[in-house]
């Protein structure tokens, strides 16, 4: 008998002896030696922060674990941009989150090349700060994985200065209530969504967003706009809803707004818009607002044809004569019932209680 055989009977043997295996509770020596062959299993906790970085090594920023093991940072309460530099520069167990917050904060004004460390993210939200500047290689670690963008209610003059084209799978750009002065000349083939609200552009040129061209929504609310150049939009062919709402306008030339993707939608409302020129949109399909402006008649060249497409107009807050210029609405309620039941007339009489015999007997 060679060594490991004598020293596997041996095991048994013990085995045997230490419990007792005499009688009826006797256990088989193949009993003992499969008892031997079990794995032992030894179960020792992860600490309760993985897969965050230790919580001392990123103070002031709290790490938080989603559902689906996904980490968002919320570094809302750094003292400078030295400070989230260096926090970043520690060894982390993973550095891949979902989001990193940054909110409220008066300290933060640039965010340097760098900064972030090899942290990469799928959504930035830094708003309500001081930053007024983003440096190129701010973000270079989340060029694959950057999805959504909210720099909101900061103090930026222009653009993030990097090459958003790096940015393959970024669709949701937001930049509202900052300092820009001038319409961004921004280049993007996967951006969809772009929220610039509360920016004094005055102006938009024309073909202004020739290079996003995946746009489907974009708003332009409180931004000051005075006029809008022919074929501003002309080249978007996915656009499907525009909101310049509570801006400055005045008229809408020909040409001006060009809707082609579904569901179109245009808001025009709380302008200052008197005339709307024939063909001056096109492919709106769903809703447009022109609620509270300076409109005293319904062309019917211009309107109509919106509305015998199924569109629903809201026409509320304009001081409509309510002369013959309405008679084509007032007297087909399939039309008048897509204007709600709010439109009024200068002097107050809601369109729904005008007599239609009268645009009949007057306006024939």
């Amino acid at each position: 008998m060679n060594i490991i055989s004598v020293s596997y009977l041996f095991a048994v043997q013990v085995l045997v002896h230490f419990w007792g295996v005499a009688g009826t509770s006797a256990v088989s020596s193949g009993s003992a030696l499969r008892a031997l062959q079990q794995p032992i299993h030894t179960h020792i906790e992860a600490p309760d922060y993985i897969p965050c970085p230790y919580p001392s090594d990123i103070d002031p920023c709290e790490c938080t674990v989603n559902e689906d093991y996904s980490m968002d940072m919320d570094c809302s309460h750094i003292q400078s941009e030295e400070e989230l530099r260096h926090i970043f520069s520690q060894k982390f167990p993973f550095y891949k989150f979902q989001k990193l917050i940054i909110k409220n904060n008066e300290h933060l004004r640039v965010l340097g090349g760098g900064v972030l460390g090899n942290a990469s993210f799928a959504e930035i939200n830094i708003n309500n700060c001081s930053l007024n500047e983003i440096e190129v290689n701010a973000l270079e670690h989340s060029q694959a994985t950057l999805e959504s963008l909210r720099l909101n209610d900061n103090k930026l003059w222009s653009s993030p200065s990097f090459d958003f084209t790096l940015f393959p799978r970024l669709s949701y750009l937001s930049v509202q209530r900052n300092s820009f002065t001038v319409f961004p000349e921004l280049i993007s083939y996967s951006l969809r969504t772009l929220f610039l609200d509360g920016n004094d552009f005055e102006h938009i040129p024309s073909e202004a967003t020739k290079g996003l061209p995946s746009l489907e929504i974009i708003s332009l609310q409180h931004c000051s706009i005075t006029e809008l150049s022919s074929e501003s939009f002309s080249t978007n062919i996915l656009l499907s809803a525009v909101n310049l709402g509570f801006n400055n306008l005045t008229h809408l030339p020909s040409g001006a707004i060009q809707l082609s993707g579904p569901n179109g939608q245009l808001g025009l409302q709380n302008n200052k818009i008197s005339h709307i020129a024939k063909d001056s949109f096109s492919g709106v399909t769903l809703v447009m607002d022109i609620t509270d402006n300076y409109l005293e008649e319904l062309d019917e060249a211009v309107w109509r044809p919106l509305l015998e497409d199924g569109v629903f107009l809201t026409l509320e807050g304009n001081p409509f004569i309510c002369g013959c210029d309405i008679a084509w609405l007032i007297v087909n309620r399939t039309l008048l019932g897509r204007v709600g039941d709010k439109p009024t007339c200068h002097g107050g009489e809601a369109f729904f209680d005008l007599d239609p015999s009268i645009y009949e007997a007057l306006c024939s």
